[in-house]
């Protein structure tokens, strides 16, 4: 569920599979009608083929921007029984609305990848009246009155953060933190700034043990994305506009529509032709991803 346009963030983080942010603002506004984005929810849930266990809240930027991101929460649960999950930076959780509205989801998601100023700076490239220590005062003041479950994500960067120093400083901060479990996750998707590389797995393992409560989260992800009956074209583009799609990824998802393999290569040929797709190659691997 988008609460936010492309690309209005609070960073503008050099891992970001979305790109840089267009958009570097702390002000909260309502982007969109809270009925509007509850309708298109209850119509993604509808055309589901099996039921969601989840509605995401994810935005094409930083979710919490939204002023009206708990109506939006509160009228989909009013018609839908199901459970939420908030994905955030966390980096407006100091800001008691924020922490308020953010109570109601089951699940929240923030990032915690820095034990600096300086490294915060480096990695997520802030808005200038955000610091670090307001950030993570801010996560954990709300860890202490969340009554759900709290997953940390540590974005891991080689050269920057995945040195046994840094790994014992991240950790040593989010002990402080009333957390179930701390994401370590890799930039296994093109990044914003293709200097950015993936840690080795020797840095992964480290940090596994290293930080509390860590699972692994860096292998890419399996599975086919579910496919309409209809206009293929427009759904492979709403879901590359958030989500680079490896080349294996997009093909399966068109031949799912009842396409043939061949014919597959040929459409994605088409709409990088046409300017809809880009394609980029990183870590070996090709992807693509929607032209803005």
């Amino acid at each position: 569920m988008n609460t936010v346009p492309m690309k209005a963030c609070t960073y503008s983080c050099v891992y970001c599979q979305l790109g840089p942010t267009t958009e570097l603002t702390v002000d909260r506004q309502s982007y969109y009608q809270s009925d509007s984005v509850v309708r298109a929810a209850l119509e993604c849930i509808d055309r589901a083929p099996s039921r969601p266990d989840y509605v995401t809240f994810i935005g094409q930027g930083e979710p919490s921007l939204a002023s009206n991101m708990g109506e939006i929460h509160d009228d989909l649960k009013a018609q839908w029984n199901g459970k939420t999950a908030l994905l955030t930076n966390g980096s407006l959780l100091w800001d008691p609305e924020v922490r308020e509205s953010s109570l109601a989801f089951d699940i929240v998601l923030p990032t915690a990848s820095a034990c600096s100023e300086e490294m915060f700076r480096r990695i997520h490239r802030p808005h200038r009246s955000l610091s670090f220590k307001k950030v993570i005062d801010g996560i954990t003041s709300f860890s202490e009155s969340y009554s759900g479950r709290l997953w940390i994500e540590t974005m891991l960067i080689a050269g920057v953060n995945d040195d046994e120093a840094s790994l014992q400083a991240i950790g040593k901060l989010l002990k402080s933190v009333k957390l179930d479990c701390v994401h370590v996750a890799a930039p296994i998707r093109p990044p914003s700034e293709k200097w950015v590389r993936c840690p080795s797995r020797e840095s992964i393992e480290l940090a596994l043990r290293i930080l509390p409560r860590a699972i692994d989260t860096t292998s890419p992800e399996g599975g086919v994305f579910p496919s309409p009956a209809e206009d293929i074209i427009r759904h492979l583009l709403d879901i590359a506009s958030v989500h680079p799609l490896r080349e294996d990824q997009a093909i399966d998802l068109i031949v799912s529509s009842g396409r043939r393999r061949i014919d597959a290569s040929m459409m994605l040929d088409s709409l990088v032709e046409s300017s809809d797709l880009k394609r980029r190659e990183y870590a070996g691997r090709v992807f693509y991803t929607k032209t803005r």
